[in-house]
């Protein structure tokens, strides 16, 4: 490592004795140490020593623990023919009803915020074994084929009970059948 003088900056040298002189002046100096070196070195090895000090958590697998919100990957994307196949498979009674309720509710294409957020093809607020929660005021369910499901036990263990007063709007069984 050079050493550098205090008077005039310049390279010293060690005499015999072993004090230094400056080679621009000619006169004994004290010597400047140039520590940057040093100090870098320091902080690596400290910085090397605390990465490899520190120890990864210890993860252990729980097996209790239970995904419970999952998603069904089963589901399928809405549109007419899809429900009206899914309420005939799930046995509904009135499949075209169905098909012109979710259309109703939701938009010709399905793209109501309650329908695409909440897996709620009818807007229903209710509770039954296939709702998980409400989200924005309404039933949330899993997928498209739960609420298909409470759907369909609804309306078909419910349907002559509540046909006269289903909806708040009067018109709403007239107008359910004018849409195509």
């Amino acid at each position: 490592m050079k050493k550098h003088s205090k008077c005039c900056n310049s390279t010293a040298h060690k005499q015999e004795a072993g004090n230094y002189f400056c080679s621009h002046c000619i006169s004994i100096c004290d010597v400047k140490y140039d520590l940057k070196p040093v100090f870098s070195l320091v902080l690596m090895l400290l910085l090397i020593s605390i990465i490899t000090s520190c120890k990864a958590p210890n993860i252990v697998y729980n097996k209790q623990y239970k995904v419970t919100n999952t998603i069904d990957t089963t589901d399928f994307i809405p549109d007419d023919s899809t429900i009206y196949e899914k309420c005939l498979e799930y046995g509904s009674y009135f499949p075209e009803v169905a098909c012109r309720q979710a259309k109703a509710e939701c938009g010709i294409h399905y793209d109501s915020n309650i329908c695409i957020d909440n897996h709620n093809l009818f807007v229903l607020k209710c509770h039954c074994k296939y709702v998980k929660g409400f989200k924005n005021g309404h039933s949330y369910y899993n997928s498209y084929n739960d609420c298909l499901k409470c759907y369909i036990a609804f309306t078909n263990k419910y349907w002559e009970k509540y046909c006269h007063n289903y909806a708040e709007d009067e018109k709403y069984l007239f107008n359910l059948k004018k849409i195509k």
